[in-house]
């Protein structure tokens, strides 16, 4: 039976799971069943409000290695089909496994050569679209409907890494907000997508809320954190409806660091906090022996290999990310000041420097040693 830290793959990105196991918060087994369960979910919102989605074709560990008759019907259905096979563990010691893109023919050859026999994996299929036009990241909360929307695929918004910069959006329900000046592709998207999760019928917000604990906001939109893509010929689908992980965001205002401009060191605010320390600027965190305790961690994107470094920071800098990607989910969970799309922080920064930082408005000052 193979040891699933040893998996390797280029197309193996950690997910949110991952970095949860590795913060062993309280929250962690709630949060590691939330993501487990989310096509679960999304089939149960489609079955009573048609929410469109990407749907999972389930399977067992036993099916693959046997290649049963339920293998060889899945691989026919997607037999010209991009997807991604995803291993999800019933034992929470166990880490998921995501193959992503490609066909499932390649992806099939991929799990066979990892010899993974455990039977505590299911196994699901879902279609994935190579070309996707937009993807967002949304929360849902008793203020507004906020969030962010990128071009091209959903890595970017995840990982914090853009091809193109997202747009930061909201809507008090009254009126949208975007920090784009020409946003008209975006409002026309994010409207498509927002109107699927507005509940107007009672019997049907009776049944969410019997079969998935669902609540809402104004009566009428489902409250929770939401992905979606947008897809060129079938429009929205979505790929997360989380009832956890809007929970960290409570009481966030995605707008106070982005009206604030005219600094030279200014950032994004991925999370609150003050903070005063030396800086660090770590490029490769498996070889930063001398980052100690309370340093300000600064580094282009922090990815899971920050992990130990982020636990021992007293607050964190980077010159990529966005508001809603996993690093920033976590900076939270460890309540770490962190701010973010700091323009060129690694070069105009030297290591050893003292700062201070406010986060909540995404300020930072050199200060005289």
């Amino acid at each position: 039976m193979i040891v699933t830290s040893k998996i390797k793959s280029k197309t193996t990105t950690p997910s949110i799971t991952d970095w949860f196991k590795l913060i062993d918060i309280r929250r962690s087994d709630i949060i590691l069943l939330e993501d487990g369960n989310k096509y679960c979910r999304l089939k149960i919102l489609n079955d009573i409000i048609n929410l469109p989605y990407t749907p999972a074709s389930k399977l067992s560990i036993e099916d693959l290695l046997e290649k049963t008759d339920r293998l060889k019907s899945i691989q026919r259905k997607f037999k010209n089909t991009e997807c991604v096979l995803r291993l999800v563990p019933s034992d929470n010691s166990l880490t998921k496994i995501r193959k992503k893109g490609g066909l499932l023919e390649n992806n099939l050859k991929w799990f066979y050569k990892q010899n993974i026999e455990d039977p505590n994996y299911r196994v699901e299929v879902i279609p994935r679209c190579p070309n996707v036009k937009w993807s967002a990241i949304f929360i849902v909360d008793e203020n507004a409907i906020w969030g962010e929307i990128v071009k091209g695929g959903i890595s970017q918004l995840v990982k914090g890494r853009h091809k193109n910069k997202p747009t930061v959006f909201s809507y008090n329900y009254k009126r949208w907000h975007f920090s784009k000046v020409n946003h008209a592709d975006e409002e026309e998207v994010l409207k498509k997508a927002i109107k699927k999760i507005k509940i107007d019928n009672k019997i049907d917000k009776n049944k969410l809320k019997q079969k998935l604990n669902s609540s809402f906001t104004h009566d009428v939109y489902i409250r929770g954190y939401f992905e979606f893509t947008f897809w060129p010929k079938e429009g929205v689908k979505f790929i997360d409806y989380n009832r956890q992980q809007a929970k960290m965001f409570k009481g966030f205002d995605v707008w106070d660091s982005i009206k604030r401009k005219g600094q030279e060191l200014k950032g994004t605010c991925a999370n609150e906090g003050i903070a005063e320390g030396k800086i660090k600027i770590i490029k490769d965190p498996k070889k930063a022996t001398e980052f100690k305790n309370g340093d300000i961690l600064v580094c282009k994107m922090i990815d899971i290999n920050y992990l130990p470094l982020i636990k021992k920071s007293s607050a964190i800098i980077t010159e990529e990310g966005n508001i809603l990607c996993h690093a920033a989910l976590i900076s939270r969970e460890l309540n770490k000041p962190c701010i973010i799309q700091v323009k060129n922080i690694t070069k105009k920064l030297k290591n050893g420097s003292r700062v201070s930082l406010n986060a909540k408005w995404g300020e930072i000052k050199l200060l005289n040693t």
